[in-house]
């Protein structure tokens, strides 16, 4: 068993709901209790088999699921991750170390392309995975257009391109098809952001200016989301989605990447450039086994 206020915890919750003092008041304790069940009950039922726990009857316990399935994964590292930035509400041992928080952003934009690949179907592209400069951004590029059937990026590295480019911005590349070609429904252009500073990197306003210097022929039919551990309210996700691009928070990104996971065992050649599809999976399991240790 953990404690609700632990890891999913009272005031992650409480904030959503308005009800930031309510711990306060003993008087209000079974309001409070019925309240956060409630919030849990939302949850499980957006999330469905993504969502990671089981609220007690006293509405003050959580219970971890018997089985982690990847949409459970990606929401525990999502849960995990935002709360361990500076503002976060985890403490050692439980927050992650400076050298997991490191490790977290690469093994965070594994668990975002699946949830892009559910979102769209498929297929996916990692491209900021091995962040090995200009040439290899385009050789993907040119990859992605040459397997989607839609699109030709540039013969050679611009001169307008950034002399360091990664990924310029765009981390994730996700393709909707269409039975019949192209164009195809959408062409997801999407940014992982793991930190705190995501209202900082408007991949809308991004996906312009990587289509015109790094393509010659563009894809029609584009989008730009954003990828994020935190989870935002609805007034925060309208906010966001005009001016950010379309936010895929904790919620919808576990139950996408659940979906995703499913459609790559169904045909491992959706998921492209992903080196290790196990590595979640294995950084969740280091993670315990160090907070194990530093527990004992």
């Amino acid at each position: 068993m953990v404690r609700l206020d632990e890891i999913e915890n009272a005031l992650d919750i409480e904030q959503e709901t308005e009800l930031e003092d309510i711990s306060e008041a003993d008087s209000l304790e079974e309001d409070r209790a019925a309240l956060l069940a409630n919030e849990v009950g939302r949850r499980t039922n957006v999330l469905a088999d993504a969502y990671p726990f089981s609220i007690s009857e006293n509405g003050e316990k959580l219970s971890f699921l018997p089985e982690l399935n990847f949409g459970r994964l990606s929401y525990l590292i999502c849960l995990i991750l935002n709360n361990s930035w500076t503002s976060g509400r985890l403490q050692a041992p439980l927050r992650l170390t400076n050298e997991e928080l490191r490790s977290a952003r690469d093994i965070f934009e594994v668990v975002s392309l699946f949830a892009a690949l559910g979102r769209t179907g498929g297929p996916g592209f990692l491209l900021g995975t091995n962040r090995a400069g200009a040439e290899a951004l385009l050789r993907r590029l040119r990859d992605v257009c040459e397997k989607v059937g839609e699109g030709r990026a540039r013969d050679a590295v611009p001169a307008a391109a950034p002399p360091a480019a990664n990924d310029d911005g765009v981390d994730i590349i996700s393709v909707e098809l269409e039975p019949d070609g192209p164009p195809m429904r959408v062409f997801s252009f999407g940014q992982s952001a793991s930190g705190q500073n995501f209202k900082d990197k408007p991949i809308k306003n991004l996906v312009e200016g990587f289509l015109d210097i790094w393509f010659d022929t563009q894809p029609q039919n584009t989008e730009a989301a954003m990828y994020i551990p935190a989870i935002l309210d609805q007034n925060d996700l309208r906010y966001y989605n005009g001016r950010l691009g379309l936010m895929i928070h904790r919620p919808r990104l576990a139950a996408y990447a659940q979906r995703g996971f499913e459609l790559y065992l169904q045909n491992q050649e959706l998921v492209h450039y992903v080196d290790d599809v196990d590595a979640p999976q294995a950084f969740y399991n280091a993670y315990l086994r160090r907070i194990e240790t530093d527990v004992a």
